[in-house]
């Protein structure tokens, strides 16, 4: 006769508990910003607030939306990512959202956060889809889905770059935010208050104050830039830079070169250019803009202090006691390293670089560096100087130096 065996079954304390209960959220994205479109978020927000507050066994957490957000990128978007947070704290069951597309348009993101959600036990139901994010099939059918949501993404934004260049073709420009302007009735205002900001920098760049100089003197007043920040040397270039202060518009300066990432990229020949005359108020004059341009020009070019971080005369004058370099020890002078840093140099003889770009400006590009002559040095000790002491010149001449030439 067999023996019987006796077997038993043992439940493993790890045994998925099913809750009846849900803690449940909701997600609403909008594109673009306005009326009609703000409604339409106000109504889906409405929704599923009585959805989940009117449904059994489910319990309001929130409505989480973006308005005004692309959905091809989650990095940007603040309500998405408050809501993963939470979901991750474990303060969320359950998220309902409209459409894949509403979620997200790019394939690997909106995978990616799907995988991150189930690995934690979070379900995610697409209403028009009707695809649970938990089931067999769920992952699956998302792939497919999503791959035609980012493909619809793709195209759209190829019809809107379409339809902006044509635009750019009658000289029509899209309104953006700009310091000076303002806009009203589909035109560019000016905001007085601005643009005697925006002369006075034309004003004193062209007599010849570099950026860093006309930053400080504007960050003295109670002005910031549009996006409440002090003026550097970026933001002072840019007004310098920026043609619509004259009155007229150069289209697609920049162009988007990955639809996903929103990369940009300036337009460095790539694409086609257009350029229109008198598409704006006027702030400065054609001829200060130009004259401006032609500074610059000429600072990039022979690269000429204009900021702060400029290098440019570290090394181009030599000590006539000890050898060592020349290095700014502030944005207008010049002093020996073996003194400024190493102490080792009695010289503390001081170059003004303002001095440099005026008598050596037609052959900075030239020059290898400059010895300040020690003869020069010595008249400044029959002053009553003596070595040790902090003395500068009242002004220099291209003879106090030798030049030392490129070969």
């Amino acid at each position: 006769m067999r023996n019987l065996r006796k077997i038993e079954k043992i439940e493993s304390p790890s045994a998925k508990i099913i809750k009846l209960h849900k803690r449940v959220a909701a997600y609403c994205r909008i594109s673009m910003e306005c009326d009609k479109l703000n409604n339409s978020l106000a109504n889906q927000i409405s929704y599923y607030k009585d959805l989940i507050t009117n449904t059994k066994g489910y319990e309001f957490v929130k409505v989480y939306y973006d308005n005004g957000i692309s959905g091809t990128d989650t990095k940007n978007r603040d309500a998405f990512n408050e809501m993963i947070s939470d979901a991750k704290s474990g303060k969320i069951d359950l998220i309902l959202t409209k459409s894949i597309s509403r979620f997200a348009r790019n394939t690997v993101d909106l995978l990616n956060t799907v995988r991150m959600l189930k690995s934690i036990n979070v379900e995610v139901k697409f209403e028009k889809e009707n695809i649970n994010s938990l089931s067999s099939d769920g992952e699956l059918m998302l792939s497919i889905l999503a791959g035609f949501a980012q493909s619809e993404s793709e195209s759209i934004s190829q019809n809107e770059r379409w339809a902006r260049r044509k635009k750019f073709e009658q000289g029509i420009d899209q309104y953006r935010p700009m310091f000076a302007f303002g806009y009203k009735d589909g035109k560019y205002i000016i905001i007085e208050k601005e643009a005697k900001v925006v002369r006075q920098v034309f004003k004193l760049f062209n007599q010849g104050l570099t950026y860093t100089e006309i930053a400080e003197i504007i960050n003295k007043g109670k002005i910031r830039t549009r996006n409440n920040k002090y003026f550097n040397q970026r933001s002072i270039k840019d007004i310098l830079m920026n043609e619509k202060y004259m009155g007229d518009s150069l289209f697609q300066k920049k162009y988007v070169a990955n639809t996903l990432t929103h990369y940009t990229k300036r337009n460095k020949g790539e694409l086609p250019q257009y350029y229109a005359v008198g598409t704006h108020p006027v702030i400065v004059s054609k001829e200060e803009y130009e004259k401006a341009q032609v500074r610059i020009k000429y600072i990039t070019e022979h690269k000429v202090e204009c900021h702060k971080q400029s290098s440019w005369v570290t090394g181009f004058v030599k000590c006539p006691v000890c050898g060592r370099s020349f290095t700014k020890i502030n944005n207008k002078t010049l002093s020996c390293i073996g003194h400024s840093k190493y102490k080792t140099c009695g010289n503390l003889a001081r170059v003004r670089i303002n001095d440099l770009e005026q008598l050596f400006k037609d052959d900075i590009d030239k020059i290898d560096h400059l010895v300040l002559k020690k003869t020069r040095f010595d008249k400044g000790l029959r002053r009553g100087h003596k070595v040790g002491d902090n003395f500068i010149f009242d002004k220099y001449k291209r003879g106090d130096f030798e030049i030392i030439w490129k070969r």
